[in-house]
């Protein structure tokens, strides 16, 4: 069983130790294992209670200071348990000896296999992950982050292959067998989720930071795409033993990179596992997003070998301990060193906009959950635990200020290392050393804006000489007035005071001034949005235009009345007219958002008869954007305009301007002859040709998806194969994506640009749509039709059936909505972990339908 957050076994068993012999057989894909578990039993029991999940349990046995029992073994399935009952009643230090045997299976769990190729030949590498739940899937344990225990590792392997765990290798010996036994020093006191095992033909890169050895791991004919990540590594390890003042904590650091992986990365303790197209990257020839998103996934992973792995949260409900530190210390990390990335305008738009969209809904969740059973602590891993905790935690540290922030960080983890702690532990350390005169309001902004959901927009209004903020909380589909509030600091300009602040703590607020404009959240370093009086909106966007406010200030204010014209509450006209009459001159990151704005909006309105002058308008701002930056890369170029080229390129594509598809295509032939081209926009290439291409561009593509062997650009390619128009193609890319052809971890991408694809979604029902009706519903067809295999294809552990039912939320049709809901009210369709996800796309499909109808763009 994976003990629950209140089960007794978890205070009268304390384990303290796990030595363990896993015997391997990459041939077949099985093991065996010999296991000695010592631990403490608190109060006197004949049953021993222990997690283990598609084990086969050949022995047991407890051995105490009376004497050694043969334990009577009761599966329990339900709860992925075993109980191990004795005659004779157990008490104090005990040892419990189990033999058992396992299978790697191939879906990304546990003690699972990769699958790889070389020269036409498979080849297998094995691998864990155990995060959250799955330890108990490779061997019998007390699978609980509480329950911190040493390790000692011994790996049996084929005499040719190596073998990796969190710790240096102790020994090696070579049996008469072609075998290998390989021992491992013991780990220091550690949660189960964060062992690590792997075996395989490895290929090395080592370097070494001070006394610290540092490997960079992949299969073979990879390991040149591993010195990027290898340098990221050693910078960001010198920036955290700084900023956090403790050492790295382990002898050993391994990065390694899997073939098959669920997630992007996971943190195993000296062992750190990547997903390849998420890590590796040839450093010379890589695209900046590429550069860029290898960096923030190594320090994401590195802040965790002291925020999660030192210091352990006591249960899942406090995930976010983990990842939204995580989160927010890895933006922190690459801000201080590569400060030309403009990282605090980059944090904008990858967090806190997707902590907006995320925690905007009816169907969230607060930071800090109550979850027990695996299932809801899967679900656990999503936005709200990531980007809106990193948000709260930037949020936190600019109230209480940074070198305030930073030693009660430094205290949190000297006083509980290799422990366990709650937030509270964490709030304390923080609060014992801020100023006096903030103690009490830090606590109240912590306790409301980590144990309650949503976000507040305060609304505007100006009288007698005041302005007159209220909050109440945001929904995206509907107005929501309630008694919910927040502590907010308030930071503000007007045109006669430079910088105000305050602390909003009650439903209303007046601030006095002879100014007739006001902008709230200055440097938007707070989680919510701003309602101003129609008129404001104008004097702000002169302000912008004028650049009389940063752009940081400027992406706070579109935001603002973007999302305003989501919900409905403002034309979708004056929205475009503001982007015409303020903003065509925008730089990062507001140049982006935009960008993703107009994005969204060619999507949704689709189809309608409102589209037409919609492109006109969009093609005017892509238009300034791609005069401004060129196609060829420049010497001058800012971190963020290689991004925006590529955007503006792919944009004006989608909108039908004739002379970008035309020098699009032709760059296509000559990527496809053999010639580089610029690869940060080489997406956008790729994109373009298939939207325009046919039978012909399709085999093209698939040549190229089966012979190019980076990693990231397999991945860029089969997003390609999602904008297709023709609906033959599209279904056949579809079904590809869940073909031999696709890694499982890879399937999802090209339903994702499909759904970024409009022309899958036009509907019968709409008579006004234009060509091509043949293609209606053809991914709510496919999805429906492919449920059962994504069902069996993906457990609960994995991401990746939440992502598919996300998807659906771009929907704008009643008559889909009632099908999608119909669907997921059938029993054999849903799941625990998807079951969140699922009421968030309905109400994502809702809004939709509202922005639809308030806009008159609905028969």
């Amino acid at each position: 069983m994976s003990i629950s957050k209140n089960d007794k076994v978890s205070s009268e068993i304390i384990p303290s130790n796990y030595n363990i012999i896993f015997d391997t057989n990459i041939k077949k894909f099985t093991y065996s294992g010999n296991e000695r578990i010592s631990a403490k039993v608190i109060k006197q029991t004949k049953i021993i209670k222990i997690g283990a999940q598609e084990i086969k349990i050949r022995s047991a046995k407890i051995r105490d200071k009376n004497g050694i029992q043969t334990a009577h073994i009761k599966n329990d399935l339900k709860n992925k348990s075993i109980s191990l009952n004795v005659n004779r009643s157990v008490f104090g230090n005990i040892l419990i000896e189990i033999e058992f045997e396992g299978i790697n299976n191939n879906k990304m769990y546990g003690f699972y296999r990769s699958e790889y190729t070389i020269n036409g030949k498979k080849r297998y590498m094995l691998s864990t992950q155990f995060e959250p739940a799955s330890a108990l899937s490779a061997f019998p344990c007390f699978d609980s982050p509480s329950l911190k225990a040493t390790f000692d590792i011994t790996l049996i392997v084929d005499a040719n292959l190596d073998a990796i765990s969190n710790m240096p290798i102790k020994s090696e010996t070579h049996t008469n067998n072609s075998r290998k036994l390989v021992r491992f020093y013991t780990t220091p006191h550690m949660s189960t989720y964060l062992l690590y095992l792997g075996v395989g033909k490895f290929e090395y890169l080592e370097d070494q930071l001070g006394k610290l050895k540092i490997r960079g791991v992949t299969i073979p004919g990879k390991i040149n795409l591993i010195k990027l990540g290898m340098d990221y590594t050693k910078l960001f390890i010198k920036y955290f033993e700084k900023y956090f003042g403790i050492k790295y904590p382990l002898p050993k650091l391994d990065i390694i990179a899997v073939p098959d992986f669920a997630m992007g990365a996971m943190e195993n303790w000296g062992a750190i596992t990547f997903r390849e197209g998420r890590f590796l990257a040839d450093s010379k020839n890589a695209p900046n997003e590429l550069k860029m998103g290898v960096a923030e996934v190594i320090a994401h992973e590195l802040a965790h070998q002291w925020f999660g792995n030192l210091v352990t949260m006591k249960w899942w409900d406090d995930l976010w301990l983990n990842e939204s530190f995580a989160t927010f210390m890895s933006y922190k990390a690459i801000g201080a060193v590569f400060p030309e990335w403009e990282v605090d305008n980059l944090y904008l738009e990858e967090v806190v906009i997707k902590a907006f969209m995320a925690d905007g809904v009816k169907a969230t969740h607060p930071i800090s959950v109550n979850v027990d059973t695996p299932e809801q602590i899967n679900q656990m891993f999503d936005e709200i635990s990531y980007e809106k905790g990193g948000t709260v935690l930037h949020m936190l540290e600019a109230y209480i200020g940074k070198e305030v922030f930073r030693k009660g960080l430094h205290n949190y983890l000297k006083k509980y290392a290799y422990s366990n702690a709650t937030k509270s532990d964490l709030w304390n350390s923080i609060s014992a050393i801020a100023p006096k005169e903030k103690k009490e309001s830090f606590k109240n902004i912590t306790k409301c804006w980590i144990e309650t959901k949503g976000y507040p927009i305060i609304n505007v209004s100006y009288k007698n000489k005041s302005f007159l903020l209220e909050q109440n909380r945001f929904m995206i589909s509907n107005t929501n007035r309630n008694t919910q509030l927040w502590y907010i600091p308030l930071q503000y300009q007007t045109q006669d005071i430079k910088f105000g602040n305050s602390l909003m703590k009650s439903k209303q607020i007046k601030i006095k001034t002879k100014s007739d404009w006001i902008k709230l959240n200055l440097n938007q370093d707070y989680l919510y949005h701003v309602g101003y009086p129609s008129d404001m909106y104008d004097k702000l966007g002169e302000m912008i235009k004028n650049k009389k406010i940063g752009w940081k200030d400027a992406w706070g204010i579109e935001n603002d009345i973007f999302i305003m014209t989501r919900k409905g509450n403002i034309k979708l006209n004056r929205y475009m007219d503001f982007i015409e009459k303020y903003c065509m001159d925008a730089k990062f990151p507001l140049d982006i958002s935009i960008s993703s704005h107009l994005n969204w909006l060619y999507t949704i309105l689709y189809g309608t008869r409102r589209f037409e002058h919609f492109s006109i308008q969009s093609k005017i701002f892509f238009t300034n954007q791609i005069n401004k930056l060129g196609w060829n890369a420049k010497g001058s170029d800012s971190s963020s305009d290689p991004d925006m080229r590529r955007i503006s390129i792919g944009s004006l594509a989608v909108l039908g301007d004739k002379p970008t598809i035309k020098k699009a295509i032709s760059l296509f032939k000559k990527i496809y002859s053999g010639t580089k081209i610029d690869p940060n926009i080489t997406p956008a290439i790729y994109n373009i040709a298939a939207m325009y291409g046919d039978i012909h561009t399709y085999k093209q593509i698939t040549s190229l998806y089966k012979t190019i062997k980076l990693p990231h650009e397999k991945i860029m390619i089969l997003k390609s194969f999602g904008m297709f128009k023709d609906k033959k193609l599209a279904k056949k890319a579809l079904d590809m994506s869940l073909s031999d052809d696709v890694r499982y971890q890879d399937s999802i991408f090209i339903p994702t640009s499909m759904r970024n694809n409009p022309v899958s979604r036009i509907h019968r029902t709409q008579s006004y749509m234009p060509a091509n009706p043949e293609i209606s519903e053809i991914f709510l067809e496919w999805i429906f039709k492919n449920w059962n295999l994504l069902l069996k294809t993906f457990p609960p552990s994995s991401i990746t059936l939440k992502q598919y039912v996300s998807l659906l939320s771009i929907e704008k049709d009643k008559n889909a909505r009632a099908k999608i809901k119909r669907f997921f009210d059938k029993k054999k369709n849903r799941r625990d972990d998807i079951s969140n996800i699922i009421a968030i796309s309905l109400e994502n499909i809702d809004s939709n339908i509202h922005f639809m109808q308030a806009n008159k763009l609905l028969e």
